[in-house]
């Protein structure tokens, strides 16, 4: 995918058996496009994040809010 997904964004990754929620996004000098907790559970503590390039990304299975 070239362009980047929203936050809010439901996706499945490689080698990730859980579909995860995209909540944030990092800066182009990190070796990740996005950070992502695992779906519908959310935010538990810092050990679950997780970190995920978008060449990674297998599917979308819900895209976030986007505002026009």
């Amino acid at each position: 995918m070239k362009q980047m997904l929203p936050n809010g964004s439901v996706i499945k990754a490689k080698d990730n058996d859980n579909q995860l929620i995209i909540i944030g996004r990092l800066t182009k000098n990190d070796d990740y496009d996005y950070i992502c907790v695992k779906y519908p559970y959310g935010y538990v503590d810092s050990e679950d994040f997780s970190y995920i390039k978008r060449t990674d990304v297998i599917s979308i299975v819900c895209l976030g809010d986007i505002n026009y």
